[in-house]
């Protein structure tokens, strides 16, 4: 692995570990993980995870619980 790969995904797993605590802003997590443009670490994040950060941190934190069909014909 290239050493500009290798610290790609250092700086992703750290931001993705600093999405997860509750009141961090991408603009904060950007600056953290080294990038001076939270535009630019959002096309990154997006990039190289699959999603925006803004969406990464909203499904880490909802928890969402398996919903049952209610079905009226099996009463």
């Amino acid at each position: 692995m290239p050493p500009v790969e290798y610290l790609s995904n250092v700086r992703m797993t750290r931001a993705k570990q600093m999405l997860n605590v509750k009141n961090n802003r991408v603009k904060e997590v950007a600056a953290g993980v080294g990038f001076r443009s939270e535009f630019y670490f959002s096309r990154m994040f997006q990039r190289m995870v699959g999603v925006s950060p803004v969406l990464y941190m909203k499904r880490n934190r909802l928890k969402v619980a398996g919903a049952s069909r209610w079905d009226s014909t099996t009463i």
